[in-house]
């Protein structure tokens, strides 16, 4: 875990609002034995980390990260690779899940995406539900003027 820890704070990725959240759910998923959390390292340096869950017949890539400083050396890439391989080889998953999002780095490992919808509500008889509608008003218009 420990290198986990060390490659996420030198990555370019936000720390994490709720320092203590990712050790233990870390601890949690060990303890239900559906932890796969893999650290690449150069010499003794952390270099790439990964947190999958594999349940079943998935594997769900949930956390990812580089240190910065070993970027040119495809760490990350050449960590995929090898968790991929465990997944499909040991774990003999048949689905395995990026989660949400389209970025590149995604498209370099997957066939095919999956669109994810969702609805939300508000109650408009509420100060939160109005604030809350009113939010999701503004940054769909603020989306709508970028494009």
């Amino acid at each position: 875990m420990a290198g986990f820890v060390t490659v996420y704070n030198q990555s370019w990725k936000k720390p994490e609002p709720y320092p203590d959240f990712m050790p233990s759910f870390i601890r949690l998923c060990a303890d239900l034995g559906i932890l796969r959390l893999g650290v690449l390292t150069i010499g003794q340096q952390p270099a790439a980390a990964q947190l999958w869950i594999t349940f079943q017949s998935t594997s769900i890539i949930y956390k990812l990260a580089y240190d910065e400083k070993y970027k040119v050396y495809s760490v990350g890439s050449i960590l995929s690779h090898f968790m991929f391989k465990h997944s499909i080889d040991e774990d003999k998953v048949t689905l395995i899940d990026y989660g949400i999002g389209s970025e590149a780095y995604k498209r370099d490992w997957m066939r095919s995406v999956q669109n994810v919808q969702g609805v939300e509500a508000f109650n408009l008889r509420t100060v939160r539900g109005l604030g809350l509608a009113s939010k999701q008003k503004v940054i769909s218009l603020l989306k709508t003027a970028k494009s």
